[in-house]
């Protein structure tokens, strides 16, 4: 999602964006090899500053100059993300052209065993409780925060929600 996101972000009307999954070969048994792209027509990112892309608070100069607000966050976490899952992610961009990334995952099949059917999804609980768990919310998007406050809620959990506004935090 965050690719996606910056994606939109940083492509100027009238660009375009294209998202692509497709399953890759894959002869490690059990799993299953996906391969995620998201390339955009946006300002694109110098080849300088690519090494330094999943670095935590970096920006690049000309995405801070073109008044899109951003942490410098984003691409850190989904790095960590990617890395987590053993998979891999790689970056291609040139200033003024676009940016194209493209993530590499493998993901475990569930065995017959694991799978959950009909039968046993009867045995699993119609909904999780939070009973009384004291929940603070914080969120920038506040059609996102009514949501994750309603489902919040029904789940028997009180919520605290702290409205962010989309600025540069520096710590």
């Amino acid at each position: 999602m965050n690719l996606l996101s910056n994606a939109v972000k940083y492509t100027p009307e009238g660009g375009t964006i294209h998202f692509t999954i497709r399953e890759l070969p894959y002869e490690r048994e059990g799993y299953a090899l996906f391969q995620t792209v998201v390339e955009d027509t946006g300002i694109g990112i110098s080849k300088e500053y690519i090494p330094h892309l999943f670095e935590a608070f970096s920006r690049e100069k000309s995405s801070s100059e073109s008044g899109i607000i951003g942490t410098g966050l984003g691409l850190r976490i989904v790095k960590k993300f990617v890395d987590l899952m053993e998979g891999s992610i790689v970056v291609e961009s040139e200033i003024g052209e676009g940016t194209r990334f493209t993530v590499t995952i493998p993901h475990r099949i569930a065995t017959a065993n694991e799978y959950i059917s009909e039968e046993n999804a009867k045995e699993l609980p119609e909904e999780i409780k939070l009973n009384n768990v004291r929940i603070l919310l914080a969120e920038d998007n506040m059609l996102n925060a009514e949501i994750a406050m309603t489902l919040l809620a029904d789940a028997n959990a009180y919520v605290e929600l702290v409205l962010m506004e989309k600025r540069l935090f520096l710590c």
